[in-house]
């Protein structure tokens, strides 16, 4: 077995990863622990019970876990891409303790479970990129979704975490390695994972945004990261920011997988290349009927057409198009 025990020898690891190729299988990331989640408050609140908000907060961190499985085997974050095998075994099992209250969060089964279900996927990720996947995973969970770079305190806590240090220097080597590679899954994958997990623990920390701190670390309180009530207020708002839907003007490559026609409505089903799923409105009067028939006749089509017009994200994720133009008429 590949055993890695420390940061150290992921370090090492990363070499092979770029210079050689490793067995995935073998893979045993023994460093990463279960993550504690510390939070201190009002004693009739924070008191080792879980409030409806908490388990709202909860429930999000899971769903983000999902999506990030999701982008890694699919390409998209629609958690329907996955079986309920899948999702089973990648759910989280939270443990709640006594005093202010203290949630542990069974990350290392979600780790074991993810590393099966990546080694199976048929991603277009050789062993390499499946390794560093799963690595990158493990790393931004133990580092809280990367919080911590927000804190006022920052050059505090990576002078009291050099291990915190390392793991991010690690991770942001993975994100250089999916760059430079010529792989978009595997591109992909790493933003995906960064993108999810920020977003994941900043629903938990939404949650509990009226306590005075929250701490985040490992159960053997390693990798402690302290979040006081400013710094959680400062959270919540760049998550309130990113979560605010743009729409703006975007050209797309897309597949045409079906459409439907209500009176004077046409609603065309996007894919794009990147198999992100939307449906969008197909402005009749901007096209006119030829435009609107070169559009239908793509239905099912190998080759890809491209479409201009508004497009609603959120997230980066697309929720909704209007479609104008074609831009490359047959």
């Amino acid at each position: 077995m590949l055993n890695i025990d420390n940061i150290e020898e992921l370090q090492s690891l990363l070499e092979n990863i770029k210079n050689k190729h490793i067995d995935f299988s073998t893979l045993e990331l023994n460093f990463f622990q279960n993550i504690k989640i510390k939070i201190k408050g009002n004693p009739k609140r924070y008191n080792g019970t879980i409030t409806y908000s908490i388990c709202r907060g909860l429930c999000e961190f899971q769903n983000e876990l999902w999506k990030t499985y999701a982008e890694i085997k699919s390409g998209t974050s629609d958690i329907r891409k996955l079986t309920q095998t899948e999702k089973d075994a990648l759910e989280i099992v939270f443990e709640v303790n006594e005093g202010c209250t203290e949630i542990i969060a069974k990350a290392t089964d979600f780790i074991t479970a993810l590393k099966g279900l990546v080694k199976e996927a048929t991603n277009g990720m050789n062993g390499q990129q499946k390794a560093a996947t799963v690595i990158a995973t493990a790393i931004v969970l133990s580092l809280g979704g990367g919080w911590w770079v927000y804190s006022d305190n920052q050059k505090e806590i990576e002078l009291a975490n050099i291990d915190l240090q390392k793991q991010a220097a690690v991770f942001d080597t993975i994100k250089n390695i999916a760059e430079q590679s010529n792989n978009t899954c595997f591109q992909n994958a790493i933003h995906s994972i960064e993108t999810h997990a920020q977003k994941g623990y900043g629903e938990i920390i939404r949650s509990v945004s009226d306590a005075d701190e929250i701490i985040i670390s490992t159960v053997q309180n390693e990798n402690k990261i302290t979040l006081p009530k400013q710094e959680m207020t400062k959270i919540v708002e760049t998550i309130d920011a990113q979560d605010k839907a743009i729409t703006k003007p975007e050209e797309l490559e897309v597949y045409i997988d079906g459409v439907k026609r209500s009176n004077n409505k046409v609603t065309i089903y996007i894919r794009t290349t990147q198999n992100e799923e939307f449906s969008a409105n197909v402005d009749t009067d901007m096209l006119g009927e030829h435009g609107v028939n070169q559009i239908i006749d793509r239905i099912k089509d190998y080759n890809t057409i491209r479409l201009s017009g508004m497009v609603k994200r959120r997230v980066g994720n697309i929720e909704r198009a209007t479609i104008t133009e074609i831009v490359t008429p047959e």
